[in-house]
């Protein structure tokens, strides 16, 4: 069983995951108006992502009989001057969810919880990635500054990600 501080950080960790699907989806939408519509694809997928991270963690308290408390959602910014200062606000956003899961793990490896440590293995391995492709766009942006036909291309090829639910395993069923 999980202690009270673990269950609370991960429910805090539920909560910021959501929030992160909200920010990205703010970023979506600001794109869509923009006509960025690659970009808003990519937001939109980003903000999916998010929301199965905040399942995989309401599972993970629900096998292991605690309750799920849903917090109040904090409002996003909804406009963004630039395609880039949307990636580099996405990119420190990251970062900062990085933070907050390394704090669930210190605490888990504190507390002994084997099964918490391994169940944040994947958050840890996600984050690397998730700020790896930030940095990826937030440097093709800076690339593009001041070239359109480079922008362009850059905002045609983001429209290409598609959503796809990762699953921890074949067998899992979501909630």
């Amino acid at each position: 069983m999980i202690s009270n501080e673990i269950k609370s950080l991960i429910n805090k960790q539920i909560n910021d995951e959501i929030w992160s699907a909200y920010l990205y989806l703010s970023m979506s939408l600001d794109s869509y108006y923009k006509d960025y519509s690659g970009a808003g694809q990519w937001f939109y997928v980003q903000a999916m992502q998010e929301i199965d991270h905040a399942r995989r963690l309401q599972k993970y308290l629900l096998s292991q009989g605690q309750h799920v408390d849903l917090l109040p959602i904090d409002g996003v910014p909804t406009q963004w001057t630039s395609l880039l200062t949307m990636f580099e606000d996405a990119m420190n956003h990251e970062k900062a969810i990085t933070k907050c899961i390394n704090n669930i793990v210190n605490q888990a490896k504190e507390e002994q919880d084997y099964a918490t440590l391994s169940m944040l293995m994947w958050f840890v391995d996600e984050q690397i990635e998730e700020e790896q492709t930030a940095l990826t766009m937030v440097n093709k942006l800076r690339a593009a500054q001041g070239n359109s036909c480079y922008m362009y291309e850059i905002d045609k090829s983001m429209k290409t990600r598609k959503y796809r639910r990762v699953l921890h395993n074949r067998s899992e069923q979501w909630l």
